[in-house]
C-alpha cells in the first residue's frame, strides 16, 4: 500500500516518511528512485542532442556573460533563442547567478544538461575566491554619470544612460511619450509599461519635464482615429468628441466637453494639457 501510494505522490520527496517499511524494502525503493532519476536524465539529454535545428552540445565549460549569438547556438539552442539571449543579458547587464538561467523558460529543457559548466556562482549571495570579482573582470558594471535628462526632448541614447533604462525600455518611454504628446510631470513614467518604483526612485532625481514642449489635439480637427491613440482617450469617447463637433460646431474651449455625458470632470482635467480648440 505505502508503495503505491509512493508511485502517485513523488516518491522522491517522501523518503524520510516510509522508512518504516524497514532497512531492505526502504534500500530497494531508492535504488528504484534512483533508476529513474537516471532514466529521465538520459531521456532529456537525448531528446536534446537529437534535435535537427540546432547543433549538438559539446560538454565545455563558459561563462554566459561572453556568448554572443553564436555562442549560444553552440550551446543547442535555435537562431531565434540565441538572439533573446543576447538580448535579455544586455538588458540585465549580465547574468549574476545561475538561479537566473534556471528561472529562463526557454532554458527548461537544456539547463540540468549545462548547469555544471556554467561559470557563475549558484546564486547572488554565493562567495568564493575563483568569482569574487567577476563582475569586473568578465562583464564590467555598467557606470551611470550623474545627468539630467529632460523627458519631453530627449532621445533613445540620453534616455539609456539613466539608471535600470536599457535600449528597449527608452524606446518604450519614446513611443508612449510620442501617443501622450509629451509629459506634463515625471510621475507620468509610471504610465510606461514596465516602471516600478524601485527603478523610478533611483532615476527620478536625473529627469526633469518641460510642460511647454506638450503638442496638443485639436479637437476641432482631428479625426476619431487620432484622439483615439492618446492613452487617455477610449474609442468610445473619441467618437463622442467628433460627434458633438458635428452636432454643434466647432468647440470655442475644452469645458465644453463637459457637455458629452460620457466624459466626467477628471477625465477632462487629466486631458485638458492635450486639447486645444484653437
Amino acid at each position: 500500500a505505502a508503495q503505491l501510494f509512493l508511485k502517485i505522490t513523488a516518491p522522491e520527496n517522501n523518503l524520510g516518511a516510509v522508512q518504516f517499511l524497514g532497512p531492505e524494502h526502504f534500500t530497494k525503493l531508492q535504488a528504484r528512485i534512483d533508476s529513474t532519476e537516471a532514466v529521465k536524465e538520459q531521456e532529456r539529454r537525448s531528446k536534446w542532442n537529437n534535435r535537427e535545428d540546432s547543433p549538438k552540445w559539446t560538454p565545455h565549460q563558459f561563462n554566459p556573460n561572453q556568448l554572443d549569438s553564436a555562442g549560444w547556438r553552440t550551446i543547442g539552442l535555435s537562431p531565434k533563442q540565441a538572439a533573446v539571449m543576447v538580448q535579455i543579458k544586455k538588458e540585465r547587464g549580465g547574468f549574476k547567478s545561475k538561479r537566473e538561467l534556471e528561472n529562463l523558460r526557454m532554458l527548461s529543457l537544456i539547463y540540468p544538461i549545462i548547469e555544471p559548466y556554467v561559470q557563475l556562482p549558484d546564486s547572488v549571495t554565493y562567495e568564493s575566491r575563483k568569482y569574487a570579482n567577476w563582475k569586473d573582470t568578465i562583464y564590467p558594471k555598467k557606470q551611470f554619470e550623474k545627468i539630467t535628462v529632460e523627458l519631453n526632448s530627449a532621445d533613445s541614447a540620453e534616455l539609456t544612460k539613466l539608471y535600470g533604462i536599457g535600449p528597449s525600455f527608452a524606446k518604450r518611454i519614446i513611443k508612449y511619450r510620442n501617443n501622450l504628446g509629451g509629459f506634463i510631470h515625471k510621475e507620468q513614467l509610471f504610465e510606461v509599461y514596465g516602471m516600478d518604483s524601485a527603478r523610478y526612485s533611483r532615476l527620478q532625481e536625473e529627469v526633469i519635464v518641460n510642460p511647454l514642449a506638450i503638442e496638443p489635439i485639436n479637437i476641432n480637427t482631428a479625426g476619431i482615429d487620432a484622439l483615439k491613440k492618446h492613452p487617455y482617450i477610449r474609442y468610445n469617447t473619441a467618437k463622442a468628441i467628433v460627434n458633438y463637433r458635428n452636432q454643434h460646431g466647432p468647440y470655442t474651449s475644452i469645458s465644453q466637453l463637459s457637455n458629452i455625458h460620457i466624459i466626467d470632470s477628471q477625465t477632462i482635467r487629466k486631458l485638458q494639457p492635450y486639447l486645444t480648440a484653437e
